[in-house]
């Protein structure tokens, strides 16, 4: 059957000297993976910029049911004037973002909220210029609700240091903070960078404690180092 719907670009495995799997956020059907033919090839009817982690993108393919590889007929990215793929800083967000995703998100798990919160967050990402430093914390923040282990929910001192301590105060104190922000203020919030990295790893330790598939988040060094 074949399908049309929006999508995010989450990653990309080498399949052949030719050939890409492309794992791809779609909004109708979940994460879905797909097998991409003659990449870099000029005659390609798929050019290989759209390629870009959380691009945006318009898909049409042919949805095999019994098949957990998908062949695509049209690949188009939407937001075609992004600043990510030219700022570097923006650049290693987008990747630690693709990331997580991939280690959260369940294969063909239909999520219309998630997939909503994704796309408005890759929007963002786009328009924003300054501040960018304590992006990935707000994201993970943001994303723990739609994964079902809100850490909004739990940023009672006790509760965060009886089961994810030793904790220090500089955390808790900036989780709470941030939960009393309106959400948009959230976005602006600047914090020392010994802090933020502390924030960080706080948060990829949460992250590690809830998911049976995560393994190590490697990415958030690179942030740790530019930001």
């Amino acid at each position: 059957m074949l399908h049309k719907t929006n999508g995010v670009f989450i990653h990309q495995l080498k399949y052949s000297e030719n050939s890409i799997i492309a794992r791809i956020y779609t909004e109708n059907l979940g994460l879905k993976s797909f097998l991409i033919k003659g990449v870099g090839n000029k005659k390609s009817a798929i050019r290989s910029n759209v390629l870009q982690p959380m691009a945006q993108l318009e898909l049409v393919f042919i949805n095999k049911e019994k098949s957990t590889l998908h062949y695509l007929k049209e690949l188009n990215i939407t937001n075609s004037g992004s600043s990510i793929p030219f700022n570097f800083y923006k650049t290693a967000i987008a990747i630690f973002m693709s990331e997580v995703l991939l280690k959260c998100i369940k294969e063909e798990e239909t999520n219309p909220a998630l997939y909503e919160f994704v796309s408005n967050t890759v929007k963002l990402l786009d328009i924003k210029e300054d501040n960018l430093g304590f992006f990935p914390l707000i994201f993970m923040i943001k994303l723990s609700r739609f994964l079902g282990f809100s850490i909004e929910d739990r940023v009672n001192s006790v509760d965060l240091m009886m089961n994810y301590g030793p904790i220090s105060q500089d955390v808790i104190h900036c989780l709470q903070h941030i939960k009393s922000l309106p959400v948009m203020d959230q976005y602006e919030f600047t914090l020392a960078k010994a802090t933020r990295k502390e924030v960080l790893n706080f948060l990829i330790n949460y992250y590690e404690a809830h998911l049976i598939k995560s393994g190590d988040i490697k990415s958030h060094k690179v942030l740790e180092t530019i930001m």
